[in-house]
């Protein structure tokens, strides 16, 4: 059983400070408010900045700094098992599914402490990953790219190898939506608990007539190949004669075509690049809609961040659990000729300042990470009532 005073270490490839997507902004959160609920908290993370070997306290949370080893992350393993040593935590968790996962499992099984892993995307969940992504598209590289994948494929065998040896000593998995819930069962053998992302509440009052007025189209992610962030600039070009402004935040390195299609005069898309977490928050309290475009996702940061704060999502196809179907929050379009008539047609104010007030009441009902928190400590016999 947990309680406060419990020593809780999780082990991530990075903290949000340098670098990271989705799953070290939750598992940051999280550590944050556990932190805040009285719990000893600790976290590993590689150092993209030179802190490796060092620990650094922030916001009451000590971050013992590793070596950074992208390539080859099982260099990293005495560093990653000394540390946890060190720490002689009662709990590990990882929101991710990497080497590191070998490590964590085998401390966990040798120290008989719980082993707690999260499930991201909906690609986690699955054997093989890493030789997958090897031979996923394989035909369409060139052909000196071909050749790099083929001499990374021992590299690629032994992260997964070293995964597989880690899940079989989880002992407690948690899923973001019952996609992932299957396939965990079915690849691993492993039964999870539904457990939803959650964020900090808006730290301003919002207001949806302004909100309405300053219609704004928000894109925020990586611009990376499978979240298809072209999709929202032909949007935005299709409504280049609109009112609406199309803003677009994030970067990924090397990501030419879009970086192409930006650079364009004609381009009707406001491009803000990688900013900091807190000024991306400012811009989701002054949009009207949120767009993704992306294939398939676990279940996005950025939904969370625009319910809290009232904001309507705008889909393709990303709906886990067809959430936004069941709750109106949002819209799911198939298509972006589809989505450039919904922004044409919506015209009604009232309409609007409803939806956003409807939203904003689930996700602090649902999404917030005072509840995740809650929700998390229940699985480990914390009466949080």
């Amino acid at each position: 059983m947990l309680k406060p005073g419990s020593k809780i270490c999780f082990v991530m490839p990075y903290h949000m400070s340098e670098k990271g997507g989705g799953a070290e902004v939750q598992s940051w959160l999280l550590a944050q408010e556990l932190s805040i609920r009285g719990y000893n908290i600790s976290y590993l993370a590689q150092s993209l900045s030179g802190k490796d070997k060092s620990v650094q306290v922030i916001e009451r949370i000590a971050i013992y700094w590793l070596p950074y080893r992208i390539k080859f992350p099982w260099l990293n393993f005495f560093a990653i098992f000394n540390s946890i040593k060190h720490i002689n935590p009662d709990i590990l968790i990882q929101r991710i599914s990497n080497a590191d996962t070998g490590v964590i499992g085998y401390y966990a099984s040798k120290n008989a402490i719980p082993f707690v892993w999260f499930c991201t995307d909906n690609e986690s969940p699955f054997r093989w990953l890493h030789i997958r992504k090897i031979f996923s598209g394989f035909s369409k590289k060139t052909r000196p790219r071909r050749i790099a994948s083929l001499l990374y494929l021992p590299n690629a065998t032994l992260i997964d190898l070293l995964r597989h040896y880690g899940m079989k000593y989880v002992s407690h998995a948690f899923v973001l939506n019952e996609i992932q819930k299957k396939h965990l069962k079915d690849e691993f053998g492993k039964e999870s608990s539904l457990l939803r992302s959650g964020h900090q509440r808006a730290s301003i009052s919002l207001n949806s007539t302004k909100k309405f007025a300053n219609k704004i189209v928000l894109w925020a992610g990586n611009l990376g190949e499978n979240k298809h962030p072209e999709k929202f600039i032909q949007l935005a070009n299709q409504l280049s004669n609109s009112s609406y402004r199309f803003v677009l935040l994030g970067d990924k390195p090397g990501y030419i075509p879009v970086k192409d299609q930006l650079s364009k005069m004609d381009c009707n898309v406001e491009w803000k690049g990688k900013i900091p977490f807190e000024e991306n928050l400012k811009w989701f309290d002054d949009a009207q809609f949120f767009v993704n475009t992306s294939e398939k996702e676990g279940f996005p940061n950025t939904y969370i961040q625009a319910w809290l704060r009232g904001i309507p999502v705008l889909t393709l196809s990303c709906d886990p659990d067809s959430l936004i179907k069941k709750h109106n929050l949002g819209f799911v379009c198939y298509s972006i000729d589809t989505m450039s008539d919904l922004l044409l047609s919506f015209t009604d104010e009232k309409e609007y300042q409803n939806q956003c007030q409807e939203i904003q009441i689930f996700a602090e009902q649902n999404f917030t990470i005072e509840k995740t928190a809650t929700n998390f400590l229940k699985q480990f016999g914390e009466d949080t009532n």
